[in-house]
């Protein structure tokens, strides 16, 4: 079998060409080895077994047939695309060669593919009610009291009028009435070329050609002049009648219609019949891709090199990065750097006090203990913050086209893991300490020395929640349940139809379209989404073949920080793993409320029976602190999030979600040292006893040298008066002593 449709990446000078200096074009794979030569060296015809690999596939699905074609040896074998795996006789594309908008007249399923999911459907509306009159929406009749298109009136137009021929009147819009970008095919080059655009910048896309050579591929023509006395040709309509053309002259000499104009198909082979429109955006790429110009910036990748969301003009691009903006930025290391350093403190320093044995009773041992499991909790948001920045440096200048690689990587993952099992075995450990210390305040002999039996339970204990933020952690990474539950779509990289990642649901339309509904049995399951596509292409049977390179979308890696996925949707796959969290997370924060509630009862009850009541006011203080702090954090994160489940519209998650990802959530790093260190809790007022005594300094600075007046002598000398003194006695009365000591010194120049 001979893939018409494939070319090598080799070059070569052919021997039929429209000029003898003709630029190096690809040889077709059809004609290597056809015994025929076909290049001027003979290059397609070489016998050198090291210039041609011959690439064997085989096709999963349909006939399970065996294909064949040539590739040059410096280039593997791609995965090739099947038009129709239920005949042996189907057609093969290169997985290079998709929707790169040339027309694949053998196949069809190529091409209607490319439009479907990327979204290149246009549509023309330009109504011919008979060969010489045509009528562009929205002068089409029927359509003259539809929406408001009654205020709008319409007239002829002729676009070009030659002699002896019958002229095509186009019935159209009196003003500038069509936004050029957003028309395709007929309808922009006749809006265009009749000055009908609202901008009117927007110049007509056909060029004076030759006509005399052009167009070899229309054989009924007749040749004759327009009207302004340029050579045309003229189509036969009627018996002895003729009829302008309407057909666009290629730069290659090829013609197309005009409805193959402008649409984003490269129906000429040279891309022409595109090059000088203006409702489109190009990729900049070998493969001369073009998108609509409303696709520019729109945050969905169409462009195979991303270039339509990393194109320097695009808003988006200057803040794709992991932290999106200079303030996060600032935030994460001015959070993540003290709550490493003063939550490591923290660790050592209990830690080495348990080691020691220095807490002599069982309360204070279970206390060390929790705090510093929640000190290890926050050092490990802190470390997150810290790792999430540097890689965020690293990457600042290239993210935006590597953004797929970086959240589909192991890295991502990684750091997605520490945030998580951070924040939970903080939230845990707070909850389990706030449970214990208000079960300890009802007990009357709280200075009981820890036995064996009691350090065996409290390790337990701590394993055990150590344990469970861990499971919640690297669940979603789990092999089998990443690939069944956790899997946010599937990036294809070497599979031009799925740019985007896309979900068991986004698959099924360009599933059906492919197989056929009635033909198509397939779960939600991506796994049974994953093998449908793969029947999609022809895998190559040898080893140093490509096949087709799957990269999975997982839970940490649906935001660019790498976090975990609060952020759901109602058809989100994991909605019930993210609420279960959230819920979990919602009964700890009530159950740290009301566990310090009762301490604060049970403590003021107590102070008051003995009448101490004012030497527990820190401890009351720190308590509503603690508690303050905790529904800070997490209550209105949670309301977001039910918000933005219920109503995506009303949050923006690519704003919203960095910012309580990297300040609001993890700020609890470095408060929770503040409230649950004895030493670290003095650090706030050293600090601000630190900063009144430097404002103090300065201001009796700033008051000395306020009593003193500086000038120039006459003679170029420098001249310091001491005005006025205000004394204030130890009896309070002002007494205001006037000096004036002159103090001379040297000349100006001199100093």
């Amino acid at each position: 079998m001979r893939c018409n449709e494939l070319q090598t990446e080799v070059k070569c000078l052919r021997k039929v060409r429209k000029h003898r200096d003709s630029e190096r074009m690809e040889i077709l794979q059809s004609w290597v080895r056809d015994n025929v030569t076909d290049c001027e060296d003979g290059e397609d015809e070489d016998p050198d077994p090291t210039k041609w690999v011959k690439c064997d596939y085989k096709i999963k699905g349909g006939k399970n047939a065996k294909k064949y074609s040539y590739k040059s040896r410096a280039y593997p074998c791609n995965a090739t695309f099947v038009c129709n795996p239920d005949t042996n006789e189907t057609e093969l594309i290169d997985s290079r060669d998709m929707c790169n908008g040339r027309l694949k007249k053998n196949c069809q399923k190529e091409s209607s593919l490319c439009k479907l999911s990327r979204d290149k459907a246009v549509e023309v509306n330009v109504h011919s009610a008979s060969p010489t009159q045509k009528y562009l929406n929205p002068c089409i009749p029927g359509l003259a009291n539809a929406e408001n298109s009654s205020q709008i009136a319409c007239k002829n137009y002729i676009l070009e009028e030659s002699y002896g021929t019958e002229v095509i009147k186009i019935s159209g819009p009196s003003n500038r009435h069509f936004d050029c970008e957003d028309i395709f095919g007929e309808l922009y080059v006749y809006a265009a070329c009749l000055k009908l655009c609202k901008n009117d910048s927007i110049k007509c896309p056909i060029r004076k050609t030759d006509y005399m050579t052009s167009c070899p591929n229309m054989l009924n023509r007749t040749l004759t002049l327009t009207k302004e006395g340029n050579l045309t040709f003229v189509e036969p309509f009627k018996q002895g009648k003729f009829i302008n053309k309407e057909m666009f002259p290629c730069e290659n000499g090829k013609c197309v219609y005009y409805n193959q104009t402008c649409d984003l198909v490269n129906d000429c082979g040279d891309n022409s019949d595109e090059k000088h429109c203006e409702n489109h955006f190009s990729c900049d790429n070998d493969t001369r891709e073009i998108i609509k110009r409303s696709q520019f910036c729109d945050g969905i990748i169409h462009c195979s090199n991303e270039h339509d969301e990393c194109h320097p003009d695009c808003p988006r691009e200057n803040s794709k990065t992991i932290l999106k903006s200079t303030v996060l930025e600032v935030f994460g290391w001015l959070i993540g750097i003290p709550a490493v350093l003063m939550n490591g403190f923290m660790i050592l320093r209990n830690l080495t006090g348990i080691f020691r044995g220095e807490n002599n009773s069982a309360v204070s041992l279970c206390i060390a203990a929790l705090v510093s499991l929640i000190a290890l909790g926050d050092f490990f948001v802190g470390l997150y913050l810290v790792c999430i920045g540097i890689e965020n440096v690293a990457r600042k200048d290239n993210f935006c086209s590597a953004e797929r690689k970086w959240v589909t990587s192991s890295s991502c993952e990684f750091y997605g893991v520490i945030s998580t099992f951070g924040s939970e075995l903080s939230v845990f450990a707070m909850t389990s300490l706030s449970v214990y210390r208000a079960v300890v305040m009802r007990k009357i002999n709280t200075s009981q020395r820890p036995c064996k039996r009691f350090k065996v339970v409290l390790g337990i204990g701590c394993t055990l929640i150590t344990a469970l933020a861990l499971l919640i952690a690297i669940l979603p990474i789990e092999p089998n349940l990443h690939e069944a539950y956790f899997n946010n779509g599937y990036y294809i990289e070497n599979a031009k139809f799925f740019l985007s990642p896309k979900r068991s649901a986004e698959f099924r339309p360009l599933l059906e379209a492919y197989f056929g509904k009635d033909n198509l049995e397939i779960g939600n399951s991506m796994t049974d989404v994953r093998k449908k596509v793969e029947e999609m292409f022809s895998i190559p049977t040898d080893s140093g073949g490509q096949e087709l390179e799957f990269s999975t979308l997982g839970f940490y890696g649906s935001s660019g920080s790498c976090t975990f996925k609060f952020f759901v949707d109602q058809h989100d796959p994991q909605r019930h793993y993210t609420w279960a969290i959230l819920a979990i997370n919602l009964i700890s924060l009530f159950i740290i409320s009301a566990g310090y509630l009762s301490v604060h009862m049970l403590t003021q009850t107590s102070a008051n029976k003995v009448g101490i009541a004012n030497r527990f006011g820190p401890l009351q203080r720190k308590i509503t602190f603690i508690i303050f702090t905790d529904f800070l954090c997490w209550l209105p994160f949670i309301v977001v999030c039910f918000i933005h489940y219920s109503n995506q519209n009303m949050i923006s998650e690519e704003d919203l979600y960095p910012v309580f990802a990297t300040i609001v959530l993890p700020i609890n790093a470095i408060i929770n040292p503040l409230l649950y260190d004895s030493k670290l809790s003095l650090l706030p007022s050293k600090l601000l006893s630190k900063v009144n005594y430097l404002t103090s300094l300065i201001t009796k600075r700033r008051q000395k040298w306020k009593n003193f007046k500086v000038s120039f002598s006459k003679n170029g000398k420098i001249r310091i008066t001491q005005t006025s003194v205000l004394n204030v006695d130890e009896y309070g009365n002002k007494n205001l002593q006037i000096s004036r000591n002159d103090m001379n010194c040297s000349n100006v120049s001199q100093v």
